[in-house]
């Protein structure tokens, strides 16, 4: 069993509480005849405590659990907002593709006519 914060906190609180209980005082006050009662009142120690302790472990885990489901439906948010982006930025190269290609076919059919100007048709010789 582990413990963390208040169930750490209260195993100690009933370890000191048991330990001022089985002070040779607190026992010669039911010693010889009432030791049963003694122990019985050792018992009621412990029990309460433990059931404090496993009340807290019980809150815990709950609040652990909550947690980590929280912590994988954000995660599944992320890997979400991911795929999506990965698939525009895929439609976008695709699309820009297909318009270079037909930019590419536009002008191969494109006729060029000669130009009029002497002065540049002489430039070229």
């Amino acid at each position: 069993m582990e413990y963390k914060g208040e169930e750490l906190n209260l195993f100690k609180l009933m370890k000191k509480a048991l330990a001022d209980h089985k002070r040779r005082t607190v026992r010669m006050k039911y010693y010889p005849h009432n030791m049963d009662e003694w122990e019985a009142e050792h018992k009621v120690i412990e029990k309460n405590y433990r059931e404090l302790i496993g009340v807290v472990r019980k809150e815990r885990l709950t609040e652990e659990r909550e947690q980590n489901e929280q912590n994988v439906a954000q995660a599944l948010l992320m890997l979400k907002a991911s795929t999506e982006k990965d698939l525009d930025a895929k439609k976008k190269r695709e699309d820009a593709k297909k318009k270079r290609e037909e930019k590419k076919a536009a002008t191969k059919n494109v006729v060029v006519v000669p130009r009029k100007s002497s002065r540049i048709a002489n430039k070229k010789k």
